[in-house]
């Protein structure tokens, strides 16, 4: 490499890594008031075009403000039923047990609660139905 252009670039990396006073280089590189890092408000840089974005590892995502991919919880559980109960066809957490032994589980309230393996996705109740 030439050594003015080398010069040149190194000039045009300083410049693009350091930000003026009051303002820090967001995770895309463009430099934001500091004072968004942090605040309450996830800057995730959704709202537009030059749009303040914190929301990565090296801001710790917003100070804290976004949602952080390690730690939080899905938006819905992998396990909606407590151990033993299973989703029936309504959506409803129902005994495991009763799936195919012998009595067609339709939805009718039973003593045993209301329970609907009627439908493909169980094969009827296990032919039960």
């Amino acid at each position: 490499m030439r050594p003015w252009l080398l010069l040149l670039t190194l000039a045009a990396a300083c410049r693009s890594a350091t930000c003026p006073r009051g303002t820090v280089a967001d995770c895309d590189g463009r430099c934001q008031p500091l004072v968004q890092r942090g605040d309450g408000v996830c800057d995730d840089g959704a709202k537009g075009e030059g749009a303040a974005d914190f929301d990565c590892e090296v801001h710790d995502w917003d100070g804290g403000d976004c949602p952080t991919p390690q730690t939080d919880p899905p938006e819905e559980s992998d396990a909606p039923c407590e151990p033993g109960r299973i989703l029936d066809c309504d959506g409803g957490c129902a005994l495991e047990a009763r799936l195919g032994q012998g009595y067609c589980d339709d939805g009718t309230p039973q003593e045993w609660g209301v329970h609907n393996f009627n439908c493909r996705a169980f094969g009827w109740d296990r032919g039960d139905c």
